[in-house]
């Protein structure tokens, strides 16, 4: 059976929404991994990162961002699959080496 690991924060983005009934299609056991908890990633087929109220981006990024980062580093560099969704997304791009900044403005 394909394991999946998620990492998601307390509060929010811990619902799987859509993704619970696609990983389950697919026949895989899920393990939840909270966020500033982990010191590594569990060993598993495929690495979720889900949202967060805070953001990577330059100047806005929190100690604990950054042990994650690295963590996702690992994990993609180890050729294993890997979906960031919104905070996991600006992780991903970090951890390959990208810029993650804020919007000048916001679109209303």
């Amino acid at each position: 059976m394909p394991r999946a690991v998620v990492l998601s924060h307390h509060d929010i983005a811990h619902e799987l929404g859509h993704l619970g009934p696609w990983l389950d299609r697919r026949g895989f056991l899920v393990e939840r991994v909270y966020r500033g908890e982990a010191q590594s990633i569990p060993d598993a087929d495929l690495l979720i990162v889900m949202g967060s109220p805070t953001s990577v981006a330059t100047g806005y990024c929190l100690a604990p961002a950054e042990d994650e980062i690295r963590l996702v580093k690992e994990w993609v560099e180890s050729g294993r699959p890997y979906l960031g969704l919104c905070f996991g997304a600006q992780v991903l791009a970090r951890a390959l080496g990208g810029e993650v900044t804020r919007m000048e403005h916001t679109f209303r």
